[in-house]
């Protein structure tokens, strides 16, 4: 699914206009994040991916400022996924979403530092979404 337009009014927040890609394979998860994006007013572009190899191209493609990663999905492995997005899009921040126990293994095995646990805390998804967000910024030249 390409960018589509997410939130369309003029905004004081520094963050509008910037893009975040979705990517996980669970249709009612990536239905929840996107209405949550909208909501927050946040992201002016958001994709949704069920495969990793869908998210790399359009994450390559789109260069989103913020990339919603689930750990267990079809397609490329995370650690590769990963590993690219990195080399080509060092600017995107990176969470992991994982049910998995130990998220925070998972996510140091893959050399990131954000990362949500599912079932979401909905106050904990909102806090990481902003502040991953306004980490990855860059400032105006």
């Amino acid at each position: 699914m390409p960018f589509d337009e997410g939130h369309s009014g003029l905004s004081m927040d520094p963050l509008h206009g910037t893009n975040v890609l979705v990517a996980d394979d669970d249709p009612a998860i990536c239905d929840f994040l996107g209405t949550l994006l909208r909501l927050e007013g946040l992201f002016l572009h958001i994709a949704i991916a069920g495969t990793r190899d869908l998210a790399l191209e359009l994450a390559l493609q789109h260069k989103p400022r913020l990339i919603l990663m689930d750990y267990t999905m079809p397609g490329i492995q995370p650690v590769q996924f990963v590993a690219r997005l990195k080399k080509d899009l060092p600017q995107s921040r990176i969470v992991l979403m994982t049910s998995a126990h130990f998220a925070n293994e998972k996510a140091s095995e893959l050399g990131l530092t954000d990362f949500l646990s599912k079932p979401f805390d909905l106050s904990a998804l909102r806090e990481t979404i902003r502040a991953c967000a306004r980490k990855s910024v860059v400032p105006a030249a």
